[in-house]
């Protein structure tokens, strides 16, 4: 239920809710969890199932 601002870190991150890599353990973890905005995560992903992220492959060979 906290924030926190300071120069150089923002909690919770503005772009949460853009980032899979974010959402899919938080889904996990806090389903019900109410964003400061006053949505609930539930709500932004409201039919989650683990295929938010997609794996890629580079173009080429590194």
């Amino acid at each position: 239920d906290e924030q926190m601002r300071t120069d150089d870190l923002t909690i919770p991150h503005p772009g949460l809710t853009e980032r899979d890599f974010v959402l899919q353990p938080l889904l996990e973890i806090a389903p019900a969890l109410t964003l400061p905005d006053g949505r609930r995560l539930q709500q932004i992903v409201p039919s989650f199932d683990g295929a938010l992220t997609q794996l890629y492959r580079p173009v080429i060979d590194l």
